[in-house]
């Protein structure tokens, strides 16, 4: 069951949401639920426990701050009001509140439903503390500037979508790639709203479940890919791990040609403070396979 709590806004003010917190012990990631235009109502707060159960630690901010509604009338007026600099703000608060929470890992993703999933996508955009960003049939502003993106993103959209047709989900991914950045969609043959069983004109089991599967794999890849070194500093970029291994184990220091690579890797993973880490987990498989592609590198003769 959720439970109602209060938390910081990035900006200092106090603000709502309902939290779920996994069984068991240990940490989770963290996951930022965003409502659909009729606000934080039960079918979000059963959102919220469903991806609880799943292993999450979930918070979903009441951006409408208590109001919800069941007239589509009321909704789009709702949005319509809706401050997005403010929400934003809340959505960076959460974010930092559930990083902080005892139970989360310190690693953070977001998701959200058709405003929600807009919203997410414009978070991605604007909190670099994001893991991971999976939006619903929801796109945000076109002004949204998506070169800032800072974490991978997973869209899921429905091909007989009226309101977020395929066409712009399609134009969103090509603006994403051309930013050089990590997203996939997929696509159902659903319309708007096909996860909300609320509404069986719209809901779509087969399809709902599909795409929740999806989401949660790729939350929880998102959530677990970060390598933390004893200084507590957290590497999301795994190729990087092996350049500071690479680095650590004095590889880099036999050859100045050696460390110029090196050095490289480390710009274009954008970690410029690497050589100051300590040790990292650097028996993991994965780091170990990009240690030896570095010692592969083709380096030039002096």
């Amino acid at each position: 069951m959720t439970h109602r709590i209060e938390f910081k806004s990035k900006s200092g003010e106090t603000e709502h949401g309902e939290l779920a917190e996994p069984s068991g012990g240990g940490k989770s990631p963290g996951l930022v639920v965003i409502q659909e235009w009729w606000g934080v109502n039960d079918h979000i707060r059963s959102l919220v426990d469903r991806f609880a159960k799943e292993g999450f630690l979930a918070f979903a901010p009441d951006l409408y701050h208590g109001k919800t509604t069941k007239d589509g009338g009321e909704a789009a007026g709702l949005l319509q009001a809706l401050d997005w600099k403010r929400a934003l703000d809340e959505v960076a608060g959460a974010v930092a509140m559930l990083a902080a929470h005892p139970k989360c890992s310190g690693k953070v993703g977001i998701t959200g439903f058709c405003v929600g999933g807009a919203v997410s996508l414009a978070a991605a955009a604007n909190v670099p503390e994001l893991a991971a960003s999976v939006p619903f049939y929801g796109i945000p502003d076109p002004s949204t500037d998506f070169s800032r993106v800072a974490c991978p993103i997973q869209g899921h959209f429905g091909k007989k979508d009226e309101y977020i047709t395929p066409e712009k989900a399609i134009a969103l991914k090509a603006k994403l790639e051309k930013a050089g950045k990590k997203v996939e969609l997929h696509f159902y043959d659903t319309g708007h709203a096909f996860v909300n069983d609320t509404r069986p004109e719209a809901y779509a089991a087969e399809a709902a479940k599909l795409a929740w599967g999806r989401a949660v794999a790729f939350l929880k890849q998102e959530g677990n890919s970060d390598y933390t070194d004893l200084m507590g500093k957290r590497l999301s970029d795994i190729a990087c791990c092996g350049v500071i291994s690479y680095l650590l184990l004095g590889e880099a220091g036999k050859s100045p040609h050696k460390r110029i690579v090196a050095e490289k890797f480390i710009r274009d993973g954008a970690i410029r403070t690497a050589a100051n880490y300590t040790a990292i987990a650097s028996g993991n498989d994965l780091v170990l396979r990009e240690h030896k592609k570095l010692l592969a590198a083709d380096i030039p003769k002096s």
